[in-house]
């Protein structure tokens, strides 16, 4: 879904790298807790890679709305529940309550909203249905507000504004992982799934690559 294929190809291989570390970290989970946080990730990692390609658009939105909204459910149940809510020094902080879980959360939030309304923009309805020709139409970058074609849903200000809040979210996120990346001990090591340095590349380069699509959108 976007114009330009090397930046379409740029998403497909920062994503298709995120999806297979992640599914690294799936297979070394020790608990279900792990698998899940990754298996969730990988998830969103497949979703992201395919997502510049018109061929994406073969999978209903409806399927991805209901796989982030649970997925999105499960980081807000670990968050209310507090699992393993004192995790030692070297965890990946994929679970034990507090903003990392959040973010976590409102990530795949924004997986559902990003199926949403590349469904109303594509004009289609969430099920897959066509609502009108979408002849011609070839990816992301042809369903902005300002593209040429007359079958692109126009969007209302509330979902621009929408939009770019997940795009300050995502920004503020990279920042925040960027600098942690800056300041993790060369020498740091844990007993967790992914090292500490390994699973906050795959953070920063998630919420960069989100970022980036929610702007392309916006």
């Amino acid at each position: 879904m976007i114009a330009s294929p090397l930046l379409g190809w740029t998403f497909t291989v920062l994503f298709a790298a995120t999806g297979v570390v992640t599914l690294v970290g799936a297979i070394r989970s020790r608990t279900w807790t792990d698998r899940g946080s990754y298996a969730a990730h990988v998830l969103m990692s497949i979703a992201m890679a395919i997502m510049p390609w018109s061929w994406s658009m073969a999978v209903p939105a409806i399927v991805q709305i209901v796989v982030f909204t649970a997925a999105a459910l499960w980081y807000v149940a670990l968050l209310l529940f507090a699992v393993d809510a004192h995790p030692g020094p070297d965890t990946v902080h994929h679970h034990g309550g507090g903003m990392l879980v959040g973010y976590h959360a409102v990530m795949m939030a924004g997986m559902v909203w990003m199926a949403a309304l590349m469904s109303m923009m594509m004009g289609t309805d969430i099920s897959g249905s066509a609502e009108h020709d979408m002849s011609g139409t070839t990816g992301m970058g042809d369903m902005s507000t300002t593209g040429s074609g007359d079958d692109l849903w126009a969007q209302p200000t509330w979902a621009v504004v929408v939009t770019l809040v997940f795009v300050l979210v995502f920004a503020v996120a990279a920042v925040v992982f960027f600098i942690e990346l800056l300041r993790l001990p060369s020498s740091r090591r844990g007993a967790a799934p992914l090292s500490p340095l390994t699973g906050t590349l795959v953070n920063l380069a998630m919420s960069a690559g989100m970022g980036g699509a929610f702007l392309l959108m916006s």
